[in-house]
């Protein structure tokens, strides 16, 4: 069952099933209880899935640098 909860909370990272759809605070709740379900997930990992869920307007945001570069 714990393995079973384990892939389910990937796969919902997968199927970009876990998106902002809200605040930035309340999606980073919502990302950070997917992610404790899936456990074991390096900080790369999470960095890169996190980035990809935030909406779009944001995106590019976190892909820049503060003094601009990407």
């Amino acid at each position: 069952m714990v393995r079973f909860k384990r892939q389910e909370a990937r796969q919902a990272l997968y199927e970009h099933k876990v998106v902002q759809a809200e605040a930035v605070s309340n999606y980073y709740v919502r990302f950070m209880a997917v992610v404790k379900q899936a456990e074991h997930m390096s900080v790369s990992d999470q960095i890169s899935w996190f980035i990809h869920g935030l909406h779009p307007d944001l995106v590019g945001t976190c892909a820049a640098q503060p003094n601009g570069q990407p």
